[in-house]
This record gives C-alpha cells, sequence and structure tokens, in this order.
C-alpha cells in the first residue's frame, strides 16, 4: 500500500555538484633565462579518500591522498625553452568542512579554504614546486561536523542516525571508502559503491577508479537501537492505544513538540472521525532526516506481514504535520481508493483537531483550475520524488485542492453527517439505503474510488454540491461522460424516493446505481415508477374501501433483486381484485327490494365481503377475488330467487301480501304441527325471527 503524505513540500535533499578540479595560476621565481609557465593541462593525479563516521566526536573525519605528478613537458623554441610548474594544488570539498590541514610529502604546508557558492575551495601550496617529473604526495585532512537538527547543514551525526555526502579526489583515478562503525545499517544513494560488512562496521569502497569530478554517494546510517523512546498510552474510541515515539536522542525539542501534540490530538481525532482505531499494533512516529523524505514533511506507511505501521516526520515538527500522518492511520486505502479522497480527508480532520486543542486556524491554499500546474485530481500520480519546481507546484495543487474539496463538503453536510459518510465507507456499506439491512458495497464492485465515496457523499450525507465539484475538479475528460449519466441517473432515483413517500428502492436499482451500471438502472427506474403510478390508483380504491393490501405491495417493491416484472404484476393484481371488491361492496351496500330480501334469506353476502376484505389484507387476492365474486352473485341472484321462494309461498302455504310497507304471511291454522312442518316450505322457516316459535302461534 502506498503511504500517505503531507501537503507541504520540505527542503528537498541536495544533489553534490560535479565539481571540476581547480588548478589556481600563480608564478613563482625562477632564472631569468629560463622561462617558467604554469602546468594547467598536463598533470598525472590519483586519490584516495577515506571518510570514517565518528559517532561519539559528532564527526565524520576525511582523509584525502593525492599523488600529483607533473607531465607538462618542456617548450623549446628559438627563443629558448619553457619549462611547466605547478606551485600549489587545489580541491573542492563539502560546504561543511572545518579544519581543514595539509601536507606535502610529511611537512606541514599552507592551506587556504574559500567558500563558493555550495562548496568549499581548498588551495594547498607546494613547495617547492612540481616541474616535469616531479610528484608530490599530498595530504588534506578535514573534519564534516554534525549540522545538529534542522539545521543547513546536510551533515547529521549522532547516536541513532548518521548522514553526508562523500566526493572523490583523483581526477579519473580516484577511489572511495567510507568507514561506518558497529551498529550502523548503512544505505547509499548516487553511483554504486560495494559494501564489506564485519564485527568492526561496514566498509563501502568504489569497486574501481572513478571519475572525480562526476561521482558522488550521499551515504546514511541508521541505528534503531540509539533512538530515544517514549511509550504513549492514549485514550482513542474508548481503549487505551499504544503510541512509540522514537527520536534522535540529541534532539529534545523535536520529541517534546511530537509527544504533546499526539497526547492531545489523537484521541481528539478518533472522537472527530469517530471510527475505532485501526492499527492493531502499537503505531510508531519516528523522528527522520528532512531530504530523506524526499520533499515532504511527511509519511505514513502501513504495516502487514507483522510490521508495525508507521509515521515518519522531518526534524521540523510542524504541529498540523504530526496530526496530518496520525489521521491516516484510519485514511489509507483501506477505507477509500484515491490519493486526493485521503489527503483531502486528512487535511481536514489535522485542522479541526489541531484549533479544537488550541492551535492556530489553517485553511487550504487559494487554487485555480486553469493554472499551469493544475490537473483532475483523479490523475493525481503517487508521491515521487519533488527535486524541481514543477513538481513542487503539482504537490501542492493536489494538496491544497483535495483539501479545498473536502472542507467544501464537511462545511455543506456537517460533522455528523460527514462521520457517517466516513462510517459507511469503513464499514463497507452500500450508498444506497433500503430494507431492512444495508448491503455490503464489496458483494457489488471491487472498487472505493471517487464514485463510491460521492454516493456516500449525496446519498448518506445529503449532498447537493459534490457533483459539481467533482466535475470542476475531480473528474479528467474520460470520466465526464459517465459522470454526467450518473447525475441524470441520481436525480432520476431521487425523484423516485420521494414519490415513494417512504418507500425505498429495492437492490435490483439500488445495486445497478452502486456498480454505476446506468443504462439498467434508468430502466428499473422507469418500472419502478410503473409501480408507483400502480401505488395511485390502488391507494385511491384503498381508501374508498377503508382497506390496506397490509404490506404486500410494499415488500414486493422494496425486495426486488432482479426485476420489478412480479412487483408490477401483483400491483395490477391487486388493481384488478379492488375493482371486484368495490364492484362486491356496492352491490352489499345497495338498497334492496322486498323481494331481494327475500331471496338473501339464508345467507350473508356481508360475511362473503368481509372475507373477501381480510384475504386482501393478507395477500390472497385470488380468494379475496372469490369472496367478493360471491357476494357479489349473491346479492345479483337475491330478486330472482326472492321471486321463486315468493311463488312457492302461494302454492303452498297460503295468502302473501306484498306492499311497501313491509311484509305480511297470512296462513290458515293446521292442527297437526308435524304436517305444518312437512308442508311449509323450508326457505320460509329460515328466516330471521321465525322457525318454532311462528309454529307455536
Amino acid at each position: 500500500m502506498r503511504p500517505a503524505h503531507r501537503r507541504r513540500r520540505a527542503s528537498s535533499l541536495a544533489t553534490a555538484a560535479l565539481l571540476v578540479l581547480l588548478t589556481p595560476l600563480a608564478l613563482v621565481a625562477a632564472p631569468a633565462a629560463v622561462p617558467v609557465a604554469l602546468a594547467a593541462d598536463g598533470s598525472l593525479v590519483s586519490g584516495f579518500t577515506t571518510y570514517s563516521v565518528e559517532p561519539a566526536e559528532r564527526r565524520v573525519r576525511a582523509h584525502v591522498v593525492l599523488s600529483v605528478e607533473n607531465t607538462k613537458p618542456d617548450l623549446t623554441t628559438i627563443s629558448g625553452t619553457t619549462r611547466y610548474y605547478y606551485p600549489s594544488w587545489s580541491i573542492a570539498v563539502q560546504q561543511e568542512a572545518r579544519h581543514v590541514r595539509a601536507t606535502r610529502d610529511g611537512e606541514a604546508t599552507v592551506v587556504t579554504v574559500q567558500q563558493r557558492s555550495g562548496y568549499k575551495l581548498v588551495l594547498v601550496t607546494i613547495a617547492p614546486a612540481i616541474f616535469l617529473g616531479s610528484t608530490a604526495m599530498l595530504v588534506i585532512d578535514y573534519d564534516l561536523p554534525d549540522g545538529g537538527a534542522r539545521a543547513d547543514s546536510q551533515v547529521r551525526v549522532g547516536e541513532a542516525f548518521a548522514t553526508f555526502v562523500a566526493y572523490a579526489h583523483g581526477d579519473d583515478r580516484a577511489t572511495v571508502r567510507v568507514i561506518v562503525p558497529s551498529g550502523y545499517e548503512v544505505t547509499m544513494q548516487g553511483d554504486p559503491m560495494r559494501a564489506h560488512v564485519d564485527a568492526t562496521g561496514t566498509t563501502l569502497t568504489t569497486e574501481d577508479s572513478v571519475n572525480a569530478q562526476a561521482w558522488y554517494a550521499v551515504v546514511t546510517a541508521d541505528r534503531p537501537e540509539g533512538l530515544w523512546l517514549r511509550t504513549l498510552r492514549l485514550p482513542i474510541a474508548g481503549q487505551d492505544r499504544v503510541v512509540e515515539v522514537r527520536a534522535w536522542p540529541e534532539d529534545e525539542a523535536w520529541s517534546s513538540t511530537v509527544v504533546d501534540e499526539l497526547t492531545r490530538g489523537l484521541p481528539e481525532l478518533g472522537r472527530l472521525i469517530g471510527l475505532d482505531w485501526p492499527v492493531s499494533g502499537p503505531l510508531e512516529v519516528q523522528e527522520a532526516y528532512t531530504p530523506l523524505l524526499g520533499g515532504y514533511a511527511g509519511f505514513y506507511t502501513q504495516g502487514g506481514a507483522g510490521a508495525l505501521d508507521q509515521i515518519r516526520v522531518t526534524e521540523e515538527p510542524d504541529p498540523f504535520v504530526i496530526l496530518h500522518e496520525a489521521s491516516h492511520a484510519w485514511f489509507n486505502a483501506d477505507l477509500l481508493e484515491g490519493r486526493w479522497i485521503n489527503e483531502g480527508l486528512a487535511d481536514q480532520y489535522a485542522a479541526l483537531v489541531l484549533l479544537a486543542i488550541g492551535g492556530a486556524p489553517t485553511s487550504p491554499d487559494p487554487v485555480d483550475r486553469s493554472a499551469a500546474a493544475a490537473f483532475p485530481l483523479n490523475s493525481w500520480p503517487p508521491p515521487g520524488r519533488i527535486d524541481d519546481s514543477a513538481a513542487d507546484e503539482r504537490e501542492q495543487y493536489g494538496y491544497a485542492t483535495s483539501w479545498m474539496i473536502v472542507r467544501t463538503l464537511f462545511d455543506e453536510i456537517g460533522a455528523e453527517r460527514m462521520r457517517g459518510v466516513i462510517a459507511a465507507a469503513a464499514a463497507g456499506e452500500i450508498a444506497y439505503i433500503g430494507r431492512p439491512t444495508v448491503e455490503d458495497q464489496g458483494s457489488l464492485v471491487t472498487w472505493t474510488d471517487w464514485r463510491y465515496f460521492l454516493d456516500l457523499l449525496e446519498q448518506r450525507g445529503g449532498s447537493e454540491q459534490a457533483a459539481v465539484l467533482f466535475r470542476t475538479w475531480v473528474v479528467g475528460d474520460e470520466e465526464a461522460p459517465s459522470l454526467a449519466t450518473h447525475e441524470a441517473a441520481r436525480a432520476a432515483y431521487a425523484t423516485l424516493v420521494e414519490r415513494g413517500d417512504g418507500w425505498l428502492p429495492g437492490m435490483v436499482i439500488r445495486s445497478a446505481m452502486a456498480r454505476w451500471e446506468l443504462g439498467p438502472a434508468q430502466a428499473q427506474l422507469d418500472e419502478a415508477g410503473q409501480v408507483l403510478d400502480l401505488r395511485t390508483e390502488i391507494a385511491s380504491l384503498e381508501t374508498a374501501l377503508t382497506l390496506t393490501d397490509g404490506g404486500v405491495l410494499r415488500d414486493l417493491y422494496e425486495d426486488a433483486s432482479s426485476s420489478y416484472d412480479r412487483t408490477i404484476a401483483v400491483a395490477r393484481d391487486e388493481l384488478t381484485t379492488l375493482g371486484r371488491l368495490t364492484e362486491a361492496n356496492d352491490a352489499v351496500g345497495a338498497e334492496r327490494g322486498p323481494l331481494t330480501t327475500i331471496g338473501l334469506w339464508g345467507t350473508d353476502p356481508a360475511s362473503d365481503l368481509a372475507a373477501a376484505d381480510e384475504a386482501y389484507r393478507s395477500g390472497d387476492l385470488k380468494t379475496a377475488r372469490g369472496q367478493a365474486a360471491r357476494a357479489a352473485a349473491l346479492i345479483a341472484a337475491a330478486e330472482e330467487v326472492g321471486t321463486q321462494r315468493v311463488a312457492l309461498g302461494l302454492g303452498g302455504a297460503g295468502l302473501v301480501v306484498v306492499s311497501t310497507a313491509g311484509l305480511v304471511l297470512v296462513r290458515r291454522r293446521r292442527r297437526i304441527r308435524a304436517r305444518v312442518a312437512a308442508e311449509a316450505p323450508a326457505t320460509l322457516g329460515d328466516r330471521p325471527g321465525q322457525g318454532q316459535g311462528d309454529q307455536q302461534a
């Protein structure tokens, strides 16, 4: 996993200059008959340079041995002979060089040191001068003292860390050796050297002679055991968490600042972010030599394979940087993909915490989308070394723009909703909420990039600005069409949710939206709209009948996982059933004539209608239609049945008189009750209020 980085650029690692060997020009006395001249272009020089790292002395000691031979032939003309010579020799050394001294063939000689841009020029006097065929053995010693933390010097030499830039001396026949004592892990950048490690330490040597004017190496030595260690136990997300602060023992200011900022800031970070502490073991925070971070002020590296999560912060312990890097414990590719997202979140929460613990307010630098350094944030590459102004401007733009976007969104939706967005991302939840549970985003897609972040901001955070911000600052030309299509689908989705009035779209829509399969999503949105259209018609009929389907249609609507075909079919079936129920209800509730009343003796269409209603509520539409049809059929046939019953009454039971005021039945009295019972029509005896009492009258 790539590490996260702080937005501000630190001083970059100075590349050793390619220093040209200089031969100073000066005249010395010579016999008048023999003209003399400097032999600036005629020498054979070999050199052997040794650098010894001496932590106890807080220095690197340089020892340069040069063999300088004059190979410039004398020049004889008709005017005489000119002899060429060297009265002195010079070398370029590191600008940090101190205590320079030299000998010529074992004898001390005069040394002059001149400050130049980026280096020092050491001029060694050669007396007597070197003429043709002569050789001088020059030995030059100097120290590279520890510059101390935050110094402009490129030399650091301490108990836990050492670094310096090594030069070569000796024209094309130069060799270099570096000696580092035991206990240090030695690395290097620049031209190659061979390493030999034994009980005494590490020795680096050039494999062959090198060109002194072009060769350089940056040597770094780490000794973790020498670091000052402070173990913190901080209350983060409800539990004590272990943070190990490791600093150079010589730099109390760094350790004091870092311990203070972490002690006050990390618990507040955990509270504002609202997630559990994501680091499995101790979090290690270590001081780093500024140039080694490649132009960044801090790095967060996730552990893995048993390694600790580590923050490396430069010698300049900026409180904002410390909190920014600490927030990357949460904001990294495990949460959301996309460098700009995690950097923007880290900056925003670092600023919030810094303000909460009494620090100065901070805000992103102004950004201009038309600036030469501008680019779509989705194309921001992984961190690389900041070694020129173009790279610096690009990184500054990326960090400032990322923070500006996140801050704008935070200000829009507020801390609570942003916490909900982050929590949903951490849980891997789909942005589009359904029921009864929230589905897993990972089961739908393999990415959690800017599209997922946008969905979460809109669906969970309620942002109305996110799409505009993304369109302006985030997406490139290739992504812009999909964003435009998404905006149209999202508008249709929002309309559907609003029309649903509490009914949430089914997984068939929500999964397509989450996958940004916007064509299929639009088709399903149209089908869901048909369901809601049918629901409107259904609701009107249900209201008139004081009925409800008990949530059957809503369940089908919200649980739709592959299509809305069945939901539409059931909705239409409900509509048909409600039509039957309406007809039956109208029939049962209509005013009845005497013959209809007679025809309904012994039946209960209202009971059938009630059974139909109950079946509808339970979702048994077939039974509901059947019961409604039975009730309607009874009503429809009742008058004919009543007529038949009246006819039977005239033929066997006596005189029937019908009037609008009611119905009166007059019978002749029979003496034998059994005969009366046998001859009386059964339907008449079934009337309410008749039966045995009527026979006894």
